[in-house]
């Protein structure tokens, strides 16, 4: 999906808020926003207009981590259909 190109900080802010995130704090440009939802979670957002598709990106892709957690699937034998992180010999 491809994502908006003109959002703004303060818009985006206001989404967060939606989903049960507070600003906590702000340093300049850059607000802090924290929720309880899932446990604790802290996402700082720039004020700019707009945010980078790249920022953009990445702040929600640490949302949807934090909100929405990958469950291990719950059957027996998973681990054959997980990747390996390293060869497991030499090639």
């Amino acid at each position: 999906m491809k994502l908006p190109r003109n959002i703004t900080g303060a818009a985006l802010q206001t989404a967060l808020r939606r989903l049960g995130y507070e600003a906590t704090r702000q340093r300049g440009s850059l607000v802090r926003m924290t929720t309880q939802v899932s446990g604790e979670h802290h996402e700082v957002i720039p004020q700019h207009s707009p945010i980078r598709v790249k920022t953009l990106s990445s702040i929600l892709k640490n949302i949807a981590q934090h909100l929405l957690p990958i469950r291990i699937p719950a059957y027996p034998g998973w681990e054959r259909y997980r990747r390996p992180r390293w060869p497991l010999r030499a090639p």
